[in-house]
């Protein structure tokens, strides 16, 4: 007989994979992956705003410590532009902190500024209700606020996942899913 030899009594076959238990695989791969890439996506878009939050309060917790440092008033306000203050429009298009050497809550020619933060992307939007103003918050020398206020953080999946940042008027600020008064937060 021509062609290979047969294996010898008791030895094993090559080993492989039949082109049936391929598509086995591969079936399984594809149906685990289709259950786990919405998980995933909500993963990307929690963590998204959990980015977004942090970068808040790392911001307003760094003006409270310059305004206490400098002792001077240093104010967080909206920003489109990242060289002055927008006295309407939503905070997602951006914020910017300065020193306040004047006090009137407003960036003049020569006052520094401290930092910029751009629009947040990605479908997030940012409200601030604030007092006396939803347009600023200023630190004051002695670190506290200029007001009570609560920042929050929407997006796509609606009020059931917004996160709050609540500042109050003694200037420490925390992190929440509901209202100060407990109440839910409103997208």
């Amino acid at each position: 007989m021509l062609g290979s030899p047969l294996p010898a009594a008791g030895a094993r076959a090559p080993a492989g994979l039949t082109l049936l238990e391929l598509l086995v695989t591969l079936a399984v791969a594809a149906i685990l992956t289709a259950l786990a890439t919405p998980s995933f996506h909500d993963l990307l878009v929690a963590n998204r705003m959990a980015v977004r939050v942090n970068a808040l309060a790392t911001h307003l917790n760094l003006a409270r410590a310059e305004a206490v440092r400098r002792d001077r008033q240093v104010v967080l306000c909206r920003s489109t532009d990242g060289a002055g203050c927008a006295g309407v429009g939503p905070w997602g298009g951006g914020w910017l902190m300065f020193l306040d050497v004047n006090h009137n809550e407003a960036r003049d020619p020569g006052e520094p500024v401290l930092r910029v933060h751009g629009p947040l992307g990605g479908g997030l939007t940012l409200d601030y209700s604030g007092f006396p103003s939803g347009a600023y918050l200023a630190f004051h020398g002695t670190g506290t606020a200029s007001g009570n206020g609560t920042f929050t953080f929407c997006d796509a999946r609606g009020a059931a996942a917004a996160k709050a940042v609540i500042v109050s008027r003694t200037g420490r600020l925390r992190l929440s899913r509901r209202q100060a008064d407990g109440s839910p937060l409103v997208c």
